[in-house]
């Protein structure tokens, strides 16, 4: 069985798991930023050219006065 497998090493070699976890724990975090990007990515290209185009025109605006 896998677990018991992994129990083994674990108890062998502590630091080789330990940085299997880490690996694990970075590749979970990059598919979630990435996923957020996919999910979030219009939305917050939208505010931002909102946001750019509202300072335009209060540029030109005060460029006026």
């Amino acid at each position: 069985m896998p677990l018991k497998r992994f129990w083994a090493i674990y108890k062998q070699d502590q630091a080789a798991v330990t940085s299997i976890e880490y690996g694990l724990i970075v590749m979970a975090i990059a598919l979630a930023c990435m996923t957020a990007y996919f999910l979030a990515g219009d939305a917050v290209r939208e505010m931002v050219f909102h946001a750019s185009s509202t300072i335009e025109t209060a540029t030109s605006i005060m460029a006026e006065e």
